[in-house]
């Protein structure tokens, strides 16, 4: 897989103040972006999704909110499953990942019973069982117990492909990295 090259590009929005970004080069494998708070690096990674109108690069990508959002009168097996059902993409990991997750005992659930920490675990599942050449996740830990952040970690760092990262508290991952300065 060759490196994603993004050429500057500007971008603002409800007035708020323009934002340039350099050229930036990701690697295959996990990238970290980092820059100060309010540097852009969620609206960095919604522009590469092209969630924010003109796509910047041609890569087919999957974008994890920090806050992510599910419709919370379904049961989580049934928001999987749609999922594995509308997804081209699918790896069809689901029921591991929930039982790796710890969230198997949750399968019946509803997704608006779920706290913070699961709904963020709900997220990673979804992205991790997608096969993209390019990820983009924003704050994917927020939320998540201490005692599982080694398994979300190894998780994370084993996807395939572009995998690009912002991070609020440092972590210790395994393996690999490149850090990449907006």
């Amino acid at each position: 897989m060759r490196p994603l090259r993004i050429e500057p590009f500007s971008f603002s929005y409800d007035g708020h103040d323009r934002l340039t970004y350099p050229p930036l080069c990701f690697e295959p494998g996990l990238n970290i972006l980092k820059g100060a708070n309010g540097s852009g690096k969620t609206t960095y990674l919604k522009a590469l999704a092209g969630l924010l109108g003109e796509r910047v690069h041609q890569k087919e990508s999957l974008y994890m909110s920090e806050k992510p959002s599910f419709p919370s009168y379904m049961r989580v097996k049934d928001y999987l499953m749609a999922l594995e059902s509308a997804s081209p993409s699918t790896k069809g990991e689901a029921n591991e990942l929930l039982e790796r997750f710890g969230l198997h005992a949750k399968r019946e659930a509803r997704i608006e019973s779920l706290s913070k920490g699961m709904r963020q675990k709900l997220a990673l599942i979804e992205t991790l069982n997608e096969a993209r050449p390019l990820y983009l996740l924003d704050e994917p830990f927020n939320g998540i117990d201490k005692a599982f952040m080694p398994l979300a970690l190894e998780a994370v760092s084993a996807l395939k492909g572009i995998v690009i990262v912002t991070l609020h508290e440092a972590v210790d991952f395994k393996g690999p990295l490149r850090e990449v300065y907006l």
